[in-house]
């Protein structure tokens, strides 16, 4: 199942050739290097006031950069966004529904990649091997959110 999220990285590595012996167009070796994740979660609420966010029937969407703290305590300026679409769901109520989806990444590093492993799976394939590492920073930022809720 987790093969399924980096198919693109472990295509690559594995298109070895006497000419590509680190896969195709990997002479650099930074194919499956600087692995992120993110943590996403999903709010909704009501505006009291009632307009119509679509125009002409069309789909909307809205992206905010979340980048930034005036704290001078906050370990990093790398946060994530918020990102408004149409609803996802209709539920029905006075007013306006908002839902926005709240993304945040982690602190990108070379060291945190998909690599690939001497086994093979049932089906012959090279099997991948995910080198992760959370950055200081990362941790620095949990702690700090963790203070302030």
């Amino acid at each position: 199942m987790l093969e399924m999220r980096y198919p693109s990285a472990a295509l690559i590595l594995r298109s070895t050739n006497k000419w590509g012996p680190n896969g195709l167009g990997n002479n650099s070796v930074l194919v499956g290097a600087g692995l992120c994740f993110k943590v996403s979660e999903y709010i909704s609420g009501w505006l009291e006031e009632t307009f119509n966010k679509t125009t002409k029937g069309g789909l909307y969407s809205t992206v905010s950069i979340t980048d930034y703290y005036t704290s001078n305590d906050f370990p990093s300026d790398l946060v994530g966004l918020i990102y408004e679409a149409n609803p996802w769901t209709h539920i029905e109520g006075e007013g306006t529904l908002l839902q926005l989806e709240c993304i945040l990444a982690d602190q990108p590093m070379l060291s945190n990649r998909i690599r690939l492993s001497n086994k093979k799976d049932k089906l012959g394939m090279t099997k991948i091997i995910i080198d992760y590492q959370t950055h200081s920073l990362d941790k620095l930022k949990t702690y700090y959110e963790l203070q302030i809720v």
